[in-house]
């Protein structure tokens, strides 16, 4: 098996798992919340699960909460804010489009 072959059997199954845990989630929570709060919810988690960034001084990808996390801890900061950065621009996307859904449905 290649490598890269390797690395997309690795991502699919990690995407399945995060999509299996959103829908068990969702089923469950939506029993007890109310939509808006729970698409800020779902989103987020959707956000941060599925959020790939490269990994330093490697070819391969990896979520970016974790690579994050892990450069963090290792004392590269400046490595981390780097990882982490597109998954807190889609989240500040997905609020404003959350926002918009909200204001839409008062009306």
């Amino acid at each position: 098996m290649s490598e890269f072959s390797g690395a997309l059997n690795i991502w699919v199954l990690y995407a399945a798992t995060s999509v299996a845990v959103l829908a068990i989630f969702w089923r469950v929570l939506r029993l007890y919340v109310s939509y808006i709060p729970l698409l800020l919810l779902m989103s987020t988690l959707f956000i941060v699960l599925a959020t790939p960034v490269a990994v330093p001084d490697t070819q391969s990808m990896a979520p970016a909460w974790l690579v994050g996390m892990f450069e963090f801890a290792l004392g590269n900061t400046e490595t981390a804010e780097a990882a982490v950065l597109p998954m807190l621009a889609l989240l500040v996307i997905a609020y404003a489009i959350i926002l918009l859904i909200s204001i839409l449905r008062r009306r």
